[in-house]
């Protein structure tokens, strides 16, 4: 007579042999659910992210912010909700000059994608409070130059107009005459080999990547870097801060159900496994 499966049984079978297909698109039914009906799920803001925000809040006016990167759009993209959040933080503050300063192929465009997303624009003119330079091929090389004489190596801006015509631009000349130094998705070789050498005073800050974070830790600690964001994360961590939940926020709220899923189905998995086994099923 054959054998008959239990309830228990049938749900686990079933559980077992839902496609691959099926996982991911419950993840990408949870990343839909939570950007159109966010759950503001809560953040714990790290020393790291508090350190970034406070450097920036310190600005005045007539402080000089340099916004630099040298990697791949898609390299930079998980630091995008953090770059936002900081340049929202920036549309707040009168006075300060913030000068973006493309030395990777793609980097402008991610510039202007965060820019595009971000409030920045819409308190800040461009050509006076804000300047988009021209991309210069060398990577580590036009950064030495630029930290010396900016002239020497930048005559404009991305759009062809000349340097020396925008007037943001006035009285900025090398790195003497900049505040912040801003690297986003990098490994800071620049700021570790040519910035901070250069400048003693300059304040330098990595809204970095998680993959990167790590790595790039060490030059927190030896002083050499002032501040350092993680990830994605961080951007929810900078929006609290700002009191603005934004795509950070939305993000941190993705990756906690998908965290939960992943646990649930490791779990679901295991009781399947010890039920089976007990049936003797291999």
């Amino acid at each position: 007579m054959a054998k008959t499966e239990s309830m228990i049984e049938k749900v686990f079978n079933y559980l077992d042999n839902i496609p691959r297909q099926a996982f991911w698109g419950i993840v990408l039914g949870i990343m839909i659910l939570v950007t159109l009906n966010p759950i503001n799920s809560p953040i714990n803001v790290t020393d790291y992210t508090k350190t970034v925000y406070n450097i920036v809040d310190n600005t005045t006016s007539g402080d000089v912010v340099v916004v630099a990167s040298r990697n791949q759009f898609m390299w930079c993209v998980e630091a995008a909700s953090t770059t936002i959040a900081f340049l929202n933080h920036l549309s707040t503050k009168e006075g300060v000059k913030v000068i973006f300063f493309p030395y990777g192929p793609e980097s402008a465009f991610f510039f202007q994608y965060c820019l595009d997303l971000s409030d920045y624009p819409k308190t800040k003119e461009y050509g006076k409070d804000y300047v988009m330079l021209e991309y210069v091929p060398g990577l580590l090389v036009t950064v030495s130059l630029f930290v010396n004489d900016i002239s020497s190596v930048i005559r404009s801006d991305f759009y062809g107009k000349p340097v020396d015509e925008i007037p943001v631009m006035e009285g900025i000349n090398s790195i003497h005459d900049v505040d912040i130094w801003c690297t986003i998705g990098s490994f800071v070789q620049a700021e570790v080999y040519y910035v901070r050498p250069a400048s003693e005073t300059v304040k330098i800050i990595d809204l970095e990547q998680s993959a990167v974070f790590i790595w790039n830790y060490m030059y927190v600690t030896a002083g050499l870097i002032d501040g350092m964001t993680n990830g994605m994360v961080a951007g929810g961590e900078y929006e609290k801060l700002m009191g603005a939940p934004g795509i950070g926020q939305t993000g941190v709220d993705a990756l906690n159900l998908i965290y939960v899923l992943v646990i649930g189905s490791i779990i679901i998995g295991n009781i399947s496994y010890f039920v089976k086994r007990r049936k003797g099923v291999n």
